[in-house]
């Protein structure tokens, strides 16, 4: 079959839009799956166009091309996007459009030569210094709850974190990882855990707590919401269901970048301040140890909350926990 742009090349468009579409029909119904899919397939789609022909038809030269305009700066990132791309080869193979899967016999770390910019993490000294540098409590502790391994499904348990859920004596918060609501919109509590922090973290948090206003990147002062949550919105209406609402998650991640931004570093998202609290946790666990186990990876796993500790391997690996705590 020809391939053609059935969009007539517009920007942010897919090449050969019909052949993608029946590709993405016989995934699955979770939409979610499309549309990562569809957004690392947006970007072959620009050297498609250059060349003039359909990703099933490119060489294996080609298609490394491909995977070094992802510019992924992990091996996990590009091993998925890797993924992808061979299963959409992999198909076109099953229905006559392609005559092989030319990623079929790559392996996980054969993928590494493809990433670029690889992640700096952050020393727990670097990232204390970030969090001196705050103007708020509010905004300080969200770094360091990240570090410690608060997170869950959209930073809901950091969104749920209530001062009843901190216990100052013994160094412990209690985690919701929910995102359902009751009829009042108002979080249900379940899928609890309990994590142990550092002295850093109370004192971050107790700083939160205690904050009224809030000091904005222009200057100007904003009134936080009079609710029990540690991490608040500013009171912005009178709304009394928006009053007792958990922060939206976009507010995280504005607060985060607004801090960046004004300190002028770049790079510094949520999960890179994740992962280099895997760094120094993993640090903790192995002490003078040469190596880092399978057994560390699921303790790491288990204290960060993922389902799973494959991921961890593309990157928390002894070589880039000694850079940052070296021996």
């Amino acid at each position: 079959m020809k391939s053609r742009d059935v969009t007539g090349g517009k920007n942010g468009s897919l090449y050969n839009e019909e052949i993608k579409h029946l590709f993405f029909d016989s995934l699955s119904s979770n939409q979610d799956t499309v549309k990562y899919y569809t957004r690392v397939l947006l970007i072959a789609s620009a050297l498609e166009r250059m060349l003039n022909k359909d990703l099933n038809q490119f060489t294996f030269e080609e298609i490394e091309k491909v995977l070094y305009s992802f510019k992924s700066n992990n091996r996990n990132t590009i091993v998925s996007y890797g993924r992808v791309i061979s299963g959409y080869l992999k198909w076109c193979v099953q229905k006559g459009l392609a005559t092989s899967n030319l990623l079929e016999q790559l392996k996980p770390d054969d993928f590494m030569k493809y990433v670029v910019n690889q992640e700096v993490y952050l020393a727990e000294g670097q990232l204390r210094r970030i969090e001196d540098q705050c103007d708020n409590y509010q905004d300080a502790v969200i770094f360091r709850l990240l570090f410690e391994g608060v997170g869950g499904k959209e930073m809901s348990e950091i969104r749920n974190l209530k001062i009843d859920d901190v216990d100052i004596h013994n160094h412990t918060v209690q985690l919701i990882n929910s995102l359902v609501t009751d009829d009042k919109g108002l979080p249900v509590r379940f899928k609890e855990r309990t994590l142990k922090v550092d002295e850093r973290t109370i004192e971050l948090i107790m700083g939160a707590r205690i904050q009224k206003s809030y000091k904005t990147r222009d200057g100007s002062i904003e009134d936080l919401v009079d609710n029990t949550y540690v991490v608040r919105s500013v009171a912005l209406n009178s709304n009394s269901n928006f009053k007792n609402s958990p922060l939206e998650i976009q507010n995280i991640y504005k607060r985060i970048d607004s801090v960046m931004r004004k300190m002028s570093i770049d790079n510094i998202k949520p999960k890179l301040i994740q992962r280099s609290g895997m760094m120094r946790y993993a640090n903790q666990i192995i002490g003078d140890a040469k190596e880092l186990t399978l057994n560390d990876l699921k303790i790491v796993a288990d204290r960060f909350n993922l389902t799973s500790y494959h991921n961890l391997k593309g990157f928390l690996t002894m070589d880039n926990i000694r850079k940052i705590y070296p021996k």
